[in-house]
Order: structure tokens, then sequence, then C-alpha cells
């Protein structure tokens, strides 16, 4: 399963090419010609994106590709590559209608991908809430908190990030240790950093140096 990147793996929080996007503008969202960037730095561009892994590297690619008219297509397929790994249909759809037929037919849009895509996500999706309904029913604090993980991680899986965090807020009652408390304000600060609620980010800051410090003293 599609998990959260770790605390010490790159977060989409805070790059250089961060700073530069427009505030409020989404890394996935198609260009404005006046954005474009015509010329390349010179830069190391595998070595640059291999740094990434998961939903930050498809963002991270998608926002070069609004950025350098050179890597547009370099990028746009390592994306198209990087979303089949995961099951978000949404997101692949986009990116299909964003190559628009310039890498040749293995690069078009695959409906059959899609209907199995979806069909399994809905039983995975099933499953996963039948699971913690008879874990909630046998009051074990453990299975039900890893439980809602597991639903947790489907949505965000699925790029469902807000549904992900609303479900991540239901988890703080069943942690049982100190870790388990600190991990689960990072979660929601990397989901709350997709969603750019950078308010929600400093609040979540804050409270995960308070869950730390309490638990040194």
């Amino acid at each position: 399963r599609d998990r959260f990147p770790s605390p010490s793996s790159p977060l989409s929080i805070s790059h250089t090419m961060d700073a530069e996007m427009d505030q409020g503008q989404s890394a996935a969202s198609a260009p404005s010609a006046s954005l474009r960037v015509l010329q390349a730095r010179v830069f190391d561009f595998e070595s640059y994106i291999n740094s990434y892994k998961g939903h930050t590297k498809i963002n991270r690619l998608l926002f070069i590709a609004s950025r350098n008219s050179e890597l547009e297509l370099d990028a746009l397929r390592m994306a198209a590559n990087e979303v089949k790994k995961t099951t978000n249909t949404r997101l692949y759809e986009e990116i299909m209608g964003r190559i628009d037929g310039r890498l040749g037919q293995e690069y078009t849009l695959d409906p059959n991908w899609i209907r199995t895509t979806d069909a399994n996500a809905t039983r995975r999706k099933e499953k996963l809430e039948s699971e913690l309904t008879t874990y909630k029913n046998s009051m074990i604090r453990e299975s039900v908190r890893m439980a809602l993980e597991y639903l947790c991680d489907f949505h965000y899986d699925r790029g469902e990030t807000q549904d992900a965090l609303k479900i991540s807020s239901r988890m703080y009652e069943y942690c049982t240790t100190v870790k388990h408390q600190i991990d689960l304000q990072l979660m929601k600060i990397q989901l709350s950093v997709e969603l750019r609620n950078w308010s929600m980010v400093s609040q979540l800051v804050a409270k995960a140096e308070l869950v730390e410090n309490d638990a040194i003293v």
C-alpha cells in the first residue's frame, strides 16, 4: 500500500521550486503561457527528481512540466508512469489530458486501467471499512488505530487528501504511546502541506513539539 513519506524523506513542504510557485497555485495545475519558463536552468533532472517518491515526486514532475518547455514532455512521461503506481485515477486522467497524444500511443488514456483500478479501490475500501467496524466492536484500541491508518493510506493513495486528513483526526483517541501521537501529528502535517493549509501546518508543528517536550519531561 502507498504510505506517507517518512519524516526523513523529501516532503513537499519546502524546496526552491516551491518558492517560485504563485501563492495558492497547485503544483499539478495546468500552466499559463506567462508563467512558462522557456530556458532550463542547468541541473541534473533525473538525479533531482529521483530524490523524491510517491505523490511528492508526481507533484514535482508536474510543476517542472508547467515551468520548463524543454523538459515538459519528459516530466509528463515520468509523471504518467508514476501515477499508474497509485490508484489516483483522476490525476491519471489529468496527466493524460496534458500529454494530449504528444508521446505516442503508449501514453494515451487507458480506460481499462481506470475501470479496473476504480473497481479494485471500491472493493478495498469496503474491506477496510468492514475491518474498522469489527475492530471497534472488539474494543481493542491498537487494532482500531491501525485500521484507521490503513483507511487513511487508502484515501491518500487515491488522491483524496481531505478525506485522509479527516480520518487521521479520528486516530488520536486510539493512540496508546507518545510515538503514536508524534507519528500522527507528522502524518497530519504532511497531509496539510499537500492541501496547502499553512495555518494548519503551523498549529500541528506546535502541537507535535508540545507532545515531544511533554514526553522528555
